[in-house]
């Protein structure tokens, strides 16, 4: 079964590695630490340590100097996204991974419904497995799916489907905020990762 730790170690370079902070203007989330929004998670528990580091004249450097903020951004990332995605449960380490990269940068839902509708185009029509609803809900439909596609031997097709359409989802977040501009070269990158 899938390795949080592995997807963990994937997806914390993406978001800038450990001890990783921003506050940049152009990013709807606001404050950021390791990829953790201050606006989607503002009761987390680092951001105490955080404030307290910002009356420092190291800061963000001496953010390295709170190594309890990896521990709670291991355990924010396994409770909020791995474990809700039921990724323990994927018979493929790779499309767990991107899944759950997904839902980190843009949402355990919008995850799942990017893998439902790759699902659904790796089929063959519904011969090889039965299209997904796309209901942004992990089920027993959707983890059967990956099994079936993985037992078809048509993982690098689900990837391959699943990176055209979080690419393309980015695009549609650009053109609808051009501030969002900013991100396009790490967003490309992630997504074809």
């Amino acid at each position: 079964m899938a390795d949080f730790l592995k997807g963990y170690a994937r997806t914390n370079k993406n978001e800038g590695g450990d001890y990783a902070w921003s506050n940049n203007p152009a990013d709807p989330g606001g404050e950021t630490f390791m990829g953790i929004t201050r606006r989607s998670h503002p009761d987390w528990g680092g951001w105490e340590m955080i404030d307290a580091a910002k009356s420092s004249g190291r800061f963000p450097a001496n953010l390295a100097d709170y190594p309890k903020l990896i521990e709670l951004a291991h355990a924010l990332y396994k409770k909020k996204y791995w474990d809700p995605l039921l990724l323990d449960l994927f018979c493929n380490q790779a499309v767990a991974e991107k899944v759950y990269d997904i839902g980190v940068n843009a949402g355990p839902a919008i995850a799942i419904k990017i893998l439902q509708r790759a699902l659904n185009s790796a089929n063959k029509r519904g011969k090889l497995w039965p299209d997904q609803e796309i209901d942004g809900i992990v089920g027993p439909s959707t983890i059967g799916g990956v099994m079936a596609c993985e037992r078809e031997n048509r993982i690098k097709g689900l990837l391959s489907g699943m990176k055209a359409l979080i690419g393309a989802y980015y695009f549609t977040l650009m053109e609808s905020n051009e501030r969002l501009e900013d991100f396009y070269m790490g967003w490309l990158a992630r997504a074809m990762e």
